[in-house]
């Protein structure tokens, strides 16, 4: 047999083995009860992790338990079964208008609107919205802050 028939014979059977090797950790290793990141919180830390402030204060997530931004998901103990930290590097202390209580719903240039217990804002035709966390509390229980913008 010659040099390059054995050369070529070893350089298949390397292949064969780290393919077998890279088949092992991708399927086998899965089975064993290597834990996934829960989405969530990885979606959260990201967001935190990247500086995203519009990402971590103001979008609403879907989860198992309902829609809540990461920032309430990180706050609210009522969320803590999903292990969203609190985000050091970002304040979702909004700032206002310049308008006198500029923290407060109407000072951020938002309503107060009624949520139906679904947590987020209505939709406006034609317009953007963003749910905002003022310093002060709804009129009536259930309502939300929304601002809506073009």
């Amino acid at each position: 047999m010659s040099h390059k028939k054995i050369l070529i014979g070893l350089i298949v059977l390397l292949v064969v083995i780290i393919g077998i090797v890279l088949i092992y950790n991708f399927s086998i290793k899965e089975k064993e009860g290597v834990a996934e990141p829960d989405p969530i919180s990885f979606q959260c830390a990201s967001a935190c992790e990247s500086g995203q402030k519009v990402a971590f204060c103001d979008v609403d997530r879907s989860f198992s338990g309902g829609m809540a931004t990461c920032n309430e998901l990180a706050t609210n103990s009522q969320y803590s079964q999903y292990n969203v930290q609190t985000c050091p590097a970002i304040s979702c202390t909004t700032q206002g208008t310049g308008t006198s209580g500029a923290d407060t719903c109407a000072g951020l240039g938002a309503i107060w609107v009624d949520s139906a217990a679904q947590n987020t804002c209505p939709a406006q035709e034609g317009k953007l919205v963003r749910k905002r966390t003022p310093s002060d509390n709804p009129p009536i229980a259930g309502q939300i802050c929304c601002y809506y913008y073009e």
